[in-house]
């Protein structure tokens, strides 16, 4: 007897034939319409590299992809990255998020705007090392952004944004700025507690020792260039009380109506030692051994504590922020014994100066050079300013919960009902130096397998279905 035999072709149409034979008469015949194409015709892809360098950006030109698999009635999803991402590695970026998104039934047009927050002079390899430019970089950009977002999408109930890391700097922006939207989903925010709710700068000890440099504490906090701000606040047409972090963003997010925040209470990039950490904190761990080359892994986390790093050093260190602004002192040069040496105001004369007022014609910090004694200072300098000279001094949004105007948070390193689940497991061991906690990029590079709950989450709460 006979057995059924299957043949499956291509034909030159691009279709799956597949033909069903008993013996050799045909018993069914079927045709499957099939086309190939890359990822990225299935999404739109959009640059705003060059908003960096321009007061008014000129937006790339609109297109339609060629293999859309979205519903063109439905909303509109725009994702962008974070830092130290070049234009290239943005695809693969939104490569991935889009396909996880639409492997849990979002039909929503997907737009991955990447933006320039890989600033470097001394060539790629020390991208890494310009974090404070890139935040200007980011706020720079948002106006781009946002004419973006409302160009693609005139109905801002339809508008879904998703922001990864710094990128959640330049929605911020946007959204101070006037951009609306229906959802807003925060994830490793890389954004000062204390520019979403001003609250959370609240000079308490605990806030002093781990963003206070010990050299400064003593001083009294209206001395600090983290708060030089507040003395001109009250003066609108003073440029210097917009130089400050404490609730820049606090109307921003009012113009959304529902915002995540997805953070970490393992990532390793939003850590906080009790105390400022030094440059090489974190760095180093013991070593492991393999039986495999190169047999030792040194076990190097050059991420460890990076938000707290930026903050603390800023002033103070050249490798991880900058020497102005922040936590270096103003100093000049007095004689004493036929040598000249660096003075600068000690705490006890600080303390006069900030009860006579006479602190905002001598400021304690180092300023000069800096936008930060300019009463006339333009908007871009006081983006420059702000990521630049002002420290944050509280702790960023992306490792914790914050109140203001957030819907709900969610720890995507909690496997409770509250968090997000890990159905799957992990997909590091117990002994990799990371352990199983969730990581600043883990939403893209961790396999799907493990992260679906996330995408499933993002996909009912954003109504993307």
């Amino acid at each position: 007897m006979e057995g059924i035999r299957k043949e499956r072709t291509w034909t030159a149409t691009n279709s799956l034939r597949l033909d069903i034979y008993y013996g050799s008469q045909k018993v069914v015949a079927g045709e499957l319409p099939t086309e190939i194409t890359p990822v990225e015709q299935m999404y739109r892809f959009y640059s705003l590299h060059g908003a960096q360098d321009v007061d008014y950006f000129n937006l790339p030109d609109q297109y339609t992809p060629g293999n859309l698999m979205d519903d063109p009635t439905d909303r509109d999803v725009f994702f962008t990255h974070g830092f130290n991402v070049s234009e290239n590695d943005a695809r693969a970026w939104g490569s991935e998020v889009f396909k996880r998104l639409w492997q849990s039934g979002s039909d929503a047009r997907f737009h991955m705007v990447a933006w320039p927050g890989n600033y470097h002079w001394t060539g790629n390899w020390a991208n890494g090392l310009h974090y404070q430019r890139d935040v200007y970089q980011a706020l720079k950009s948002a106006n781009a952004f946002k004419r973006l977002v409302e160009r693609e999408q005139g109905d801002s109930s339809k508008r879904v944004i998703m922001a990864q890391s710094l990128g959640n700097m330049m929605a911020c922006e946007a959204f101070r700025q006037g951009l609306a939207a229906s959802q807003y989903f925060m994830f490793d925010a890389a954004v000062a507690s204390e520019a979403i709710d001003a609250a959370y700068q609240d000079d308490s000890q605990a806030t002093r020792a781990k963003y206070v440099p010990s050299d400064w504490a003593d001083y009294h906090p209206m001395s600090w260039a983290a708060n030089w701000h507040k003395w001109f606040k009250d003066d609108t047409s003073d440029s210097r009380g917009k130089m400050g972090w404490p609730g820049y963003f606090k109307d921003a997010i009012t113009n959304v109506v529902s915002a995540y925040n997805y953070y970490s209470s393992g990532d390793y990039v939003f850590k906080e030692e009790s105390a400022p950490p030094d440059l090489l904190t974190g760095l180093f761990h013991w070593p492991t051994l393999h039986w495999k080359w190169p047999f030792i892994d040194l076990n190097i986390t050059a991420e460890a504590y990076c938000w707290q790093k930026q903050e603390t050093h800023k002033g103070v260190e050249p490798i991880a922020g900058n020497l102005k602004g922040g936590w270096g002192f103003y100093w000049w040069m007095e004689p004493n014994g036929g040598y000249e040496y660096p003075v600068y105001y000690s705490a006890a004369t600080t303390s006069v100066m900030v009860a006579n007022g006479s602190i905002t014609n001598n400021p304690v910090f180092y300023y000069p050079g800096t936008q930060m004694d300019n009463r006339n200072a333009s908007q871009d300098d006081i983006w420059f300013a702000l990521a630049e000279y002002v420290s944050a001094i509280s702790s960023p949004v992306g490792g914790n919960p914050v109140g203001a105007n957030v819907t709900e948070n969610i720890d995507m390193n909690d496997d409770s009902l509250n968090g997000v689940p890990r159905l799957n497991g992990w997909g590091r061991s117990v002994s990799h130096k990371y352990k199983q906690e969730w990581q600043h990029s883990d939403m893209k590079d961790m396999a799907f397998y493990y992260v679906h709950y996330l995408y499933d989450q993002l996909v009912t709460k954003g109504s993307l279905r």
